[in-house]
């Protein structure tokens, strides 16, 4: 069973975090950085979201921020803590609040709270319930379960946190330490945990679910997190944020300004079946949704959340994202079924598969910019436009640079791979430097790329076995720029026999091949991969 060092050790540990610093970056070669935000979204209108252009933000703002909690303690030494066991809310109350040392407070039944449980600042507290058992502090009114004041540090393992029906109000107030080894957070109406600024969420262990958040101005049914927040494991499943403007039905991470980021560094658990919805307006991040923030995932599920506009699994806004690993499957929206991103977003593996777009973007939809290094984008639907990925502008020209990685076995209208769009005053860009496009599938044009009035430029890479009812098996150029000055395109299927189509309008260079005499469809050379390889 793990135990909680004393409080003073877990202070230092994070004075020490917090003094580590970003430095910004031009985002030459490195995945783990990226240019500076902004929030854009693009003018296509396939959702009631109303558009609108929110402010840039400059590198500057973020400098000195964490970004990235890779290092943050993930467990203490075990130390001496004096034993209290408890019955009821008197000797509950009485146990916290006479606690001069560390302490463990067993439950030994059910506990009903009749006004606020307060952790009070100094403490050290770790709760559970007796061996095999797993008791209950239920909130019996309008009012958080459990207040953790700051410089405060609570530690539960087998207990649950939950209320009565009828009454509201959040499970745990976070303004110190809290460290969820195990046990649940359920049916609370103003979110399961809300981490205010300055504190700090470790959950290692248990269950947060069944808890909705019912704020107009806010979000965040599992969890509202205002500053740090790490997962190693554990489950956040089946919350809701309801009619708020920034969604985030497992978790909302939002700082409270770009200045002030909140963080939220995934390393492994489930976040699943959460639901993002605002009848009539539409809102975001069925499983994860950030705002002034960053949000890093290396390992873990995102499965089976749905968003009523943007983000099935994932949205992201005036934010960086970071995909180093784990999995996006499974979630829904209508624009993004896996990802909507409005936000700097680089992605150096792990997987987005299986998502699905009502509308555009079935693994990605984003309006900002996007470089991948790794991993893949598969197996994802687009009822309309861009199986894989779906470029679409809005206030600024977004690019995707693909270095590696692949996107394959996609479905879409047009652009089963990459669709390309562009805005009144902005175009969407594809760099293809490398990776594989293979497998996709349309109902119309552009098997592996579609460009619609936005630029692609490809100088290595491959697109192959790509697929299109109608024209264009690996690129369809409707209007805009394309130049092809390496890579290979060939063995796409498409009614026109042709691995690229060309329609009477924009600008077309072919450097390197001339799809008229069949070139284009030489495979590449013997001793050339064919498959993705890691950089």
């Amino acid at each position: 069973m793990m135990k909680k060092t004393h409080n003073t050790l877990l202070i230092c540990a994070i004075v020490v975090l917090l003094t580590i610093t970003l430095t910004a970056c031009s985002g030459d070669g490195n995945p783990d950085q990226s240019p500076n935000l902004a929030q854009n979204q693009d003018s296509s209108t396939s959702d009631s979201t109303p558009l609108q252009q929110s402010p840039q933000i400059d590198d500057d703002d973020y400098e000195n921020d964490i970004y990235d909690n890779e290092e943050i303690i993930e467990s203490t030494p075990d130390v001496i803590r004096e034993t209290i066991l408890v019955s009821d809310e008197s000797q509950l109350r009485s146990a916290v609040n006479l606690a001069a040392h560390p302490t463990t407070v067993t439950l030994t039944a059910d506990i009903e709270l009749i006004s606020d449980f307060v952790i009070p600042t100094g403490a050290d507290i770790l709760m559970e319930s007796t061996d095999g058992n797993m008791f209950s502090l239920i909130a019996t009114r309008d009012m958080a379960a459990i207040t953790v004041q700051q410089d405060a540090t609570l530690t539960i393992e087998n207990i649950g946190v939950t209320r009565i029906y009828g009454t509201s109000g959040i499970g745990v107030s976070i303004s110190g330490y809290f460290v969820m080894n195990g046990g649940t957070i359920s049916n609370h109406t103003d979110g399961g945990v809300h981490n205010r600024d300055g504190a700090y969420f470790l959950m290692n262990e248990g269950k947060i679910s069944d808890n909705t958040a019912n704020r107009f101005s806010s979000g965040g049914g599992g969890i509202l997190n205002h500053s740090i927040f790490v997962m190693n494991g554990g489950t956040i499943s089946n919350n809701t944020a309801y009619r708020n403007t920034m969604g985030g039905g497992g978790v909302l991470v939002h700082g409270s300004s770009a200045r002030n980021p909140a963080s939220f560094t995934m390393h492994g658990g489930i976040i699943s079946n959460n639901t993002a919805i605002s009848p009539g307006s539409g809102t975001k991040g069925g499983g994860v949704s950030i705002r002034y923030g960053y949000f890093s995932l290396y390992d873990g599920i995102i499965s089976d959340n749905t968003a009523d506009s943007r983000g099935g699994g994932i949205h992201s806004e005036v934010a960086r994202l970071y995909i180093h690993g784990g999995m996006i499957s499974g979630n829904t929206a209508t624009r993004g079924g896996g990802i909507s991103s409005e936000s700097e977003f680089t992605m150096s593996g792990g997987t987005i598969h299986e998502n699905i777009a009502t509308a555009l973007g079935g693994g990605v939809h984003f309006s900002r910019n996007f470089t991948m290094y790794a991993g893949s984008i598969t197996n994802n639907i687009a009822n309309e436009n861009g199986g894989g990925v779906h470029i679409a502008p809005f206030s600024g020209d977004s690019v995707f640079v693909m270095h590696n990685g692949s996107i394959d076995n996609n479905l879409a209208d047009n652009g089963g791979g990459v669709f390309i769009s562009s805005g009144r005053h902005s175009t969407g860009v594809l760099e293809l430097n490398g990776g594989i496009l293979y497998n996709n599938i349309v109902h119309s044009n552009g098997g592996g790329v579609y460009n619609q009035g936005g630029s692609f430029r490809m100088t290595n890479g491959i697109i192959t076995n790509n697929n299109a009812n109608s024209a264009g098996g690996g690129l369809r150029h409707s209007s805009g720029w394309s130049t092809i000055d390496g890579g290979w395109i060939f063995d796409n299927l498409a009614s026109d026999d042709m691995d690229i189509s060309i329609a009477n309008q924009g600008v077309f260079n072919n450097n390197v091949f001339d799809p008229y005499i069949g070139a284009i469809g030489n495979a590449p050379p013997a001793g050339v991969a064919i498959t993705p390889t890691n950089p």
